[in-house]
C-alpha cells in the first residue's frame, strides 16, 4: 500500500510540477481518505455518532444492550502527530466494555475499563490511530467526546 501511495505521489509530482511540500500536501490528504476506511460506518453503529470533518474528533451517544463486539469510533491515518482532548463516561448495567486508543505502535491503550468516567489528552503519532469501544454482553451508556 505505501509503495502505491508513493509511486502515486512521485506521478504527481512529475505530471504537475509541485514543490515537494504540496506534493505532501497532496499525499497527506489521500492517505488521510483511506484512513476513514478503518471506522465502523454510522448505520453499523449501535448509537449515535457526530464526527468532525477529520474523522478524528466528535461526539458518540450509546445505549447498549447485550451487545458484543467492537465500534472503531474516530481516527484516521496521517502522515502528522495530532493532539486530542477525550472525555468519556460508562454507565454499566451489566457486561464489560473498554474505551481505547489504538495505534500502530503497540498495544491498545486502555482509557476506561469499567463504571465511570476518564478525561485526559492523547497525542497519536502519525500513521494509523482510532479511538474505539469493546463490548463482551454489555448493557449500559457511553458518552464519548473527542476534539
Amino acid at each position: 500500500m505505501k509503495r502505491i501511495l508513493a509511486m502515486l505521489m512521485a506521478l504527481l509530482l512529475a505530471l504537475t510540477g509541485c514543490t515537494k511540500e504540496e506534493t505532501l500536501a497532496v499525499y497527506n490528504k489521500l492517505v488521510e481518505a483511506l484512513g476513514w476506511l478503518s471506522l465502523t460506518s454510522d448505520a453499523a453503529l449501535v448509537g449515535e455518532c457526530v464526527r468532525g470533518a477529520d474523522g478524528y474528533t466528535g461526539a458518540y451517544h450509546a445505549e447498549y444492550e447485550g451487545f458484543s463486539g467492537a465500534e472503531m469510533l474516530f481516527g484516521g491515518t496521517s502522515i502528522e502527530s495530532r493532539k486530542l482532548t477525550v472525555r468519556c463516561a460508562l454507565a454499566v448495567e451489566s457486561g464489560e466494555a473498554k474505551v481505547f486508543c489504538l495505534n500502530g505502535s503497540g498495544a491498545p491503550k486502555l482509557l476506561l475499563g469499567s463504571d465511570g468516567s476518564y478525561e485526559g489528552e492523547l497525542t497519536l503519532p502519525g500513521g494509523s490511530s482510532c479511538i474505539g469501544v469493546y463490548c463482551e454482553d454489555f448493557a449500559g451508556k457511553l458518552d464519548l467526546a473527542v476534539e
